[in-house]
């Protein structure tokens, strides 16, 4: 989590660490619902870009990933 920027962090904890919803964060932060959508993608995306070098890839096609 670390790796990601302040805001796409920020994102991401408020909505799968607090159970926060897409209209709750975008109060919070006073920014549109659709920045709120943007930042938690593009978190995600880099979180599992960084989390996939974990995983051997021949492990993962045996099962089915």
């Amino acid at each position: 989590l670390l790796e990601l920027d302040a805001m796409h962090r920020l994102v991401l904890v408020m909505s799968f660490y607090q159970g926060m919803t897409y209209n709750e964060i975008s109060d919070a932060l006073e920014v549109p619902i659709g920045t709120v959508k943007s930042r938690l993608h593009y978190a995600e995306r880099k979180l599992r870009e960084r989390l996939r070098r974990f995983f051997k890839p021949e492990k993962a096609a045996k099962e089915g990933v």
